[in-house]
């Protein structure tokens, strides 16, 4: 007796095209994580810097004391 299994009939490439299916949506959600993550860091690691680059200035022009910048530098570090 014959089945009939839809399409040309032959049931691997339904497999196939199931497992190219799920495998393209994981790339894609894999990516739109990425992308968030690289966002969220990318601007994080900009302000550190510079708000950094603003405590040396302050620190060299003699605006606070070394303990003051001692003390900034550790909580921007956090």
């Amino acid at each position: 007796m014959m089945y009939y299994y839809g399409y040309n009939g032959f049931w691997p490439f339904h497999i196939f095209g199931a497992i190219l299916s799920a495998l393209f949506w994981i790339f894609l959600i894999i990516l739109f994580i990425r992308l968030i993550r690289h966002s969220r860091h990318g601007r994080g690691f900009h302000f550190r810097d510079s708000a950094m680059e603003t405590l040396r200035e302050r620190y060299v022009k003699g605006e606070i004391t070394k303990e003051q910048f001692e003390e900034m530098r550790k909580e921007l570090m956090k």
